[in-house]
């Protein structure tokens, strides 16, 4: 989402188009995916469909690509404020994989934190300490931190806040996301957890406290107490 921010007015005026394709063995579960990535954008983003070039691939695999192709932006100056900097393309490829929602993976895997250069980030140092506890769930990191842990792009600063993301193509145990959740409560930054089911993504902290939570669906956000379940 911060490179949908950082672009929004190129995108709505259809200069840079977003490109989502969805992978999948069956056509329409790869199409309610790509929708589902393109309700969130909307959502969050403020885009509309028109924003939108969609293609549904029907093969292996089981997640949705969204990128944009970035025209190149003339060399930031040395005086550039950290805005700036993130707009600079010299080192960027053109073409940017912005969200790649794989079933086990967020747009950077856990896994790989601890390798980061930006480990003495606040919002990363908290993403390495969820890694010491081994969760039953696949869990990553996206928004922001996800983006400056993708590209080593300097934008994270002590503010920063930690963008989680759980996929749970089943139910999960409730007794663990309340432990997560004490867990994140405790993370050296602000941090929000959403988690991802076949029909949507809703906000964890909501939906513990709530015990129900607003799902974003590819048809459109719906107050929930079963967020596992498809609404007839």
């Amino acid at each position: 989402m911060v490179l949908i921010g950082m672009h929004r007015e190129d995108i709505l005026s259809g200069n840079i188009p977003v490109f989502v394709e969805g992978f999948c063995p069956d056509r329409k579960t790869a199409r309610e995916r790509s929708n589902r990535v393109k309700s969130e954008m909307i959502l969050r983003g403020g885009l509309h469909e028109a924003c939108f070039r969609t293609v549904n691939h029907v093969q292996e695999g089981d997640y949705v690509e969204v990128r944009l192709r970035l025209p190149a932006a003339p060399q930031a100056s040395e005086q550039a404020d950290d805005a700036d900097a993130v707009s600079e393309t010299e080192n960027m490829p053109h073409d940017i994989d912005t969200t790649h929602c794989a079933a086990d993976t967020a747009i950077v895997p856990a896994a790989s934190l601890s390798a980061s250069p930006l480990g003495s980030q606040p919002p990363v140092q908290g993403a390495i300490a969820l890694t010491l506890h081994r969760w039953p769930w696949g869990w990553g990191v996206t928004g922001s931190t996800g983006y400056a842990l993708a590209t080593e792009i300097p934008v994270l600063h002590a503010a920063s806040d930690l963008d989680l993301l759980i996929r749970a193509p089943q139910p999960l145990d409730r007794e663990a996301l309340l432990e997560w959740q004490t867990r994140v409560a405790q993370l050296p930054c602000r941090a929000d957890t959403q988690v991802e089911t076949p029909y949507g993504a809703f906000a964890l902290n909501e939906w513990l406290r709530d015990g129900r939570a607003l799902l974003k669906t590819s048809r459109g956000a719906r107050l929930t107490a079963t967020p596992w379940h498809r609404e007839e």
